[in-house]
This record gives C-alpha cells, structure tokens and sequence, in this order.
C-alpha cells in the first residue's frame, strides 16, 4: 500500500465507534471506546451523514466490524 493510502488503527477505531454509535446507546459507546468522558464520544455520536458515508467507504474488513459489535454486545448485555 502507499504511504497514503494505509489504514491507521485509529481510522478503525473511528469507522468502528462512528458505525457503533448508530446502533449503541453513548455511555455503551463511550465505554466500549475507552473514553473517561462522554464528550469525547461524541465526535462518533454526533457523526453528521457525510462523515458516517465516508466511514462507509474505508476499506474496513467486514468480519473486523461484524467481531467488534459482537464483541461490545456481549460485553454491554
């Protein structure tokens, strides 16, 4: 891959938190994304449609996102 066109753990875990903030309540998101404040999750909850369709295009395995929202349901249920 190119310089530009790498994938940082970050940008997974922002795709991740965006996508999981659509279907998650905050406090599930914030804990899930190891935020000690719930105003940094909001970045991913207030996510305008422009950026979660952005999130939508990074080239983010499926299975690595289905394994995430497993994962944060069992832990939040």
């Amino acid at each position: 891959m190119k310089g530009e066109d790498r994938i940082k753990l970050h940008d997974l875990k922002r795709a991740c938190g965006t996508r999981f903030a659509a279907i998650a309540s905050p406090w599930v998101v914030q804990k899930r994304l190891d935020h000690s404040s719930l105003a940094t999750s909001q970045f991913y909850i207030n996510a305008t449609d422009e950026e979660r369709d952005a999130v939508e295009r990074l080239p983010v395995p499926a299975a690595f996102l289905e394994d995430f929202v497993d994962d944060v349901e069992r832990k939040s249920g």
